[in-house]
């Protein structure tokens, strides 16, 4: 039987935690335009997001697909 993990959300959901993902995430794209606009105001941001998380607000973007041949 499968071990049901609760409340584990709640404990990782940090501004540092979030920091440290978008720093991750931005790894090699650093000349992008979409990045160099984001890190403009990443604090208010991340901010934003992390508010957006703690009281189960945000909704994700459909992802698009590109097939580059």
């Amino acid at each position: 039987m499968p071990k049901t993990i609760r409340n584990e959300f709640d404990k990782k959901l940090n501004y540092e935690n979030l920091m440290k993902a978008h720093k991750l995430s931005r790894k090699g794209k650093g000349f992008r335009k979409e990045i160099i606009e984001f890190n403009l105001k990443q604090e208010e941001y991340i901010l934003w997001l992390y508010h957006a998380l703690k009281n189960r607000t945000y909704k994700h973007r459909r992802i698009s697909y590109f097939l580059y041949f």
